[in-house]
């Protein structure tokens, strides 16, 4: 599976989902961290790649219709933030 993380999850997430044989980018990668959303979005598609996010506008089908993307998963985590 082609993953595009957002800026808005852990660079380090990319090694573990490699192990798992992904082929992963960021959005660090492509200087894309100050980006739009859209932007982001576009050049995930772009690349044929799924948009991994904590982002919850993507939820909006009428503005992200997914017809126009690879893909969006959208992460809801109980707690944001570095483990102790």
């Amino acid at each position: 599976m082609k993953i595009k993380l957002d800026h808005n999850l852990s660079r380090h997430l990319r090694s573990s989902l490699e192990a798992f044989g992904h082929d992963v980018d960021t959005a660090f990668d492509e200087d894309l961290a100050r980006s739009s959303d859209r932007e982001v979005l576009y050049e995930a598609s772009a690349q044929d790649r799924i948009l991994f996010t904590l982002d919850t506008d993507f939820l909006t089908l009428k503005a992200y219709p997914p017809k126009r993307h690879a893909g969006v998963v959208v992460f809801r985590p109980t707690r944001q933030g570095a483990l102790l």
